[in-house]
């Protein structure tokens, strides 16, 4: 080989992408193709009490938080349970703070960051996956609202309470206002322009969203969880 392959070579490998491996004390392995995803899936694996103990910051804010900041926008990334981190960050940087949280929760967690791990996604245990839930409202007026999923039950529902008025009596759950003039919480989409709407994750957060939304409304209907 010539010296300039050999250059050539050595640069082509310093420019491969760099990704993260973390192996947990029961052996089973994280490592995603994005570095993001294994970043994640570690802090999933914390428990809610572990996750309430992480001091660290970023730019003068907590890196865990259950507040999720506009400031940083769709970088705040819901690890679990109304827990966000925030993920502004390259990989070296992800690495770094997940070995920080390793050594301030003492975690027997190996993390590691290289360009030649072979991402894989069979390592981390799946459980069988649970089929999809939905449930239906029974309107003041009688009209029983069943959409196709969850999502499409949840949003016909806040559309038929009224935008404006949730916006205008600052409905909110869990501190985050159901509808703002602007993206603020990861979990928002726009339902018509320059309105959107927060939309929790799971059928039982969407539930209690608008149970959160009837109490301070002061409407009466009734759900019920498929």
């Amino acid at each position: 080989m010539s010296q300039n392959e050999g250059i050539i070579k050595g640069v082509r490998e310093r420019t491969k992408p760099y990704t993260i491996r973390v192996t947990l004390p029961d052996e089973r392995i994280l490592c995603f193709k994005r570095a993001v995803d294994t970043f994640l899936e570690t802090l999933r694996t914390l428990s809610l009490e572990q996750l309430s103990s992480i001091n660290l910051e970023k730019r003068h804010l907590p890196l865990v938080s259950r507040e999720c900041y506009a400031v940083i926008g769709k970088d705040m990334k819901l690890i679990k349970d109304g827990w966000y981190v925030n993920a502004q960050s390259d990989t070296r940087e992800k690495y770094l703070q997940l070995r920080a949280i390793v050594e301030q929760l003492k975690l027997d967690y190996k993390v590691e960051i290289g360009y030649d791990f072979i991402p894989t996604s069979s390592s981390l245990p799946r459980g069988p996956r649970k089929p999809k839930t939905n449930f239906s409202v029974d309107m003041p007026d009688g009209t029983l609202i069943h959409g196709d999923n969850a999502r499409e039950t949840y949003l016909e529902v806040i559309r038929t309470i009224g935008l404006e008025k949730l916006f205008y009596r600052n409905a909110a759950y869990l501190g985050r206002e159901i509808i703002t003039r602007h993206l603020k919480f990861p979990n928002q989409e726009e339902l018509e322009k320059g309105v959107w709407v927060t939309v929790p994750t799971t059928t039982d957060e969407k539930m209690k969203a608008l149970e959160a939304i009837k109490k301070k409304l002061e409407i009466e209907f009734e759900m019920e969880k498929d």
